[in-house]
């Protein structure tokens, strides 16, 4: 009767994280599939050590996690209903009607929950016959779940690298991109267009990690305060479920730039005053860029 108390809390324990981690809109995996992601995710790292060839190795790292909960969902499932078959000696038996061995039982509760249909070996009780039909429902389940779950989470991640293609195509850092906007005394109506379009990819982004950032020309910031906005929903999304702020922030740029490419830009007091009070979502980005691998060692795009 042990066994199948433990069996059964097995079984209970991975279909609940499965469902929290793949039907939840609340934002947090599972408590087996938070330990087994973040473990291999270290694992990953460690591996790839530092320096820019370790994203050969962190290129694979999202494939590895996902594999990895999912080897988990099947090897708790199976492990679970394993104990529930060994808990008395007739519960599995042989063409023979003999009772099975502790493998045989292992290995018919591999093919009862992925449905294979083997007819080697039966349940010897009413009791067994009742769990194997569990086992079928339950692997049944499972498999369906995560399945789907593999696939949305490929979906999210083509979103997410369209958002930065997008983002990308603007410029490689950020003073590029506002002069790339500015044209003729004013930032071009295309410009805010673009702007304007990633407020609404973003927050998608965000809603897809719950489920699974001049005084005398003064810009119109129609298009700027919703991005932003989006931007700060996004990591506040992220952070704390996803990933960890970091002490400090991510460098501000520079307005040498803009100001030698003749856009209008505040005083420095003033900008220095901007950036000291975004430093919460400063550090948000900075421990985003982190917790993927990046850091200042890492190359970047210019405009060469």
């Amino acid at each position: 009767m042990l066994l199948v108390t433990v069996g059964l809390l097995v079984v209970g324990a991975i279909l609940v994280d499965a469902a929290l981690t793949t039907l939840s809109l609340a934002g947090r995996a599972g408590p087996v599939t938070r330990r087994v992601s973040q473990g291999m995710w270290r694992l990953i790292r460690r591996l790839a050590g530092r320096g820019p060839r370790r994203h050969r190795w962190l290129r694979w790292s999202g494939t590895s996690v996902l594999m990895a909960t999912f080897a988990a969902w099947v090897a708790g499932l199976w492990l679970g209903w394993s104990l529930v078959f060994s808990a008395t000696p007739d519960a599995v038996l042989d063409q023979f009607g003999r009772p099975a061995g502790g493998w045989s039982r292992f290995y018919f509760t591999g093919f009862s929950i992925f449905t294979l249909g083997v007819g080697d070996y039966r349940p010897g009780t009413t009791g067994a016959q009742l769990a194997t039909t569990g086992a079928v429902l339950t692997g049944l389940f499972l498999i369906t779940l995560g399945i789907t779950y593999l696939m949305q989470v490929v979906s999210a991640v083509v979103d997410k690298r369209t958002i930065a293609g997008h983002i990308t195509a603007l410029g490689p850092a950020a003073a590029d991109i506002v002069r790339r906007g500015w044209a003729d005394g004013q930032f071009a109506p295309m410009f805010t267009q673009h702007l304007t379009s990633l407020t609404p990819e973003l927050v998608r982004l965000g809603e897809r990690h719950l489920a699974f950032p001049d005084p005398r020309h003064r810009p119109d910031v129609g298009a700027v305060e919703p991005l932003s906005r989006a931007l700060q929903q996004l990591l506040r999304t992220l952070d704390g479920s996803f990933i960890r702020t970091a002490d400090d922030p991510v460098t501000a740029p520079p307005l040498e730039d803009l100001t030698r490419a003749g856009i209008p830009v505040t005083d420095a007091q003033a900008y220095a005053q901007a950036v000291d009070a975004s430093r919460t979502h400063r550090c948000r980005l900075q421990g985003w860029c982190a917790s993927d691998g990046w850091d200042e060692t890492d190359p970047k795009l210019t405009l060469d």
